[in-house]
């Protein structure tokens, strides 16, 4: 797919009467400006469709787990949901409902900061780097950064065990070092994926829970600390998401029911 788009590129030839996918406006940009080799192209690529879906898949995995343990939390954001869509239980959601699912959005932030699908990645220290406390990186050496760690550090985030959404509330986020906060790397070289893999999870959960009340396994952990951890390329729950799901009663059936 890569070569043959590049190939119709050089021949000035470019897609006409449909909608641009994201790798047409990549090599638009690249064919204008040449910013990034093609193999530079690729990996980005790579990186986009790694880091916007299998890690998002990952990541609901925890979501669902916790979601269903925090009925408080859990009947939030179905009051959320049923403002922004009523009793459309089947609507694709679109780019305007997910403005307005807020609440929604700290919930995922939060779940997100307490366990983080890429919990460590590195970078090439390019200069000597003395730390505060006195050690030095030396040049051409790879730093290992874990945000697992770096997430439930109770300087950043007091009480970090605590499942808090609103620690995402604008005001509280004010003064807060952005890199405290890096379920998706941060700084240049930040996750290329993250804005899509934000809608895809907001886009998933909003389409279960406006159907469905996630209840836990019976059989499965009763905190979050009893979550059992696999880690390979990313963070996962080893056995998976075991959870059970209760259909919703719109308000017309509930009004029968009680009839």
């Amino acid at each position: 797919v890569f070569t043959n788009k590049l190939q119709l590129l050089s021949q000035g030839k470019r897609p006409d009467g449909k909608r641009l996918a994201f790798l047409d406006h990549v090599l638009a940009s690249h064919d204008a400006r040449a910013t990034l080799s093609e193999h530079e192209i690729k990996e980005e690529l790579r990186t986009l469709i790694w880091a916007g879906s299998t890690t998002s898949t990952d990541f609901l995995s925890f979501f669902f787990i916790m979601i269903s343990m925090l009925p408080d939390i859990q009947s939030k954001i179905h009051e959320e949901l049923d403002v922004v869509f009523g009793e459309e239980r089947t609507r694709p959601v679109d780019h305007a409902d997910l403005q307005h699912l807020q609440y929604l959005e700290r919930c995922i932030k939060e779940a997100l900061r307490m366990f983080p699908p890429v919990c460590t990645w590195g970078r090439q220290v390019k200069e000597d780097v003395k730390l505060p406390s006195g050690w030095v990186l030396p040049k051409g050496s790879v730093a290992v950064v874990v945000p697992y760690a770096v997430h439930r550090n109770p300087k950043w985030f007091p009480d970090p065990e605590r499942f808090d959404p609103d620690r995402f509330l604008v005001d509280n986020c004010t003064g807060r070092h952005p890199f405290t906060y890096i379920p998706f790397s941060a700084g240049s070289r930040n996750c290329v994926g993250q804005r899509y893999a934000m809608m895809n999870m907001k886009s998933l959960t909003a389409s279960v829970l406006r159907t469905f009340t996630v209840l836990p396994d019976p059989l499965g952990p009763r905190t979050f600390q009893e979550i059992p951890i696999t880690i390979g390329l990313s963070m996962v729950p080893t056995h998976g998401s075991r959870v059970r799901l209760v259909p919703r009663r719109t308000a017309a059936e509930r009004a029968a029911g009680s009839g």
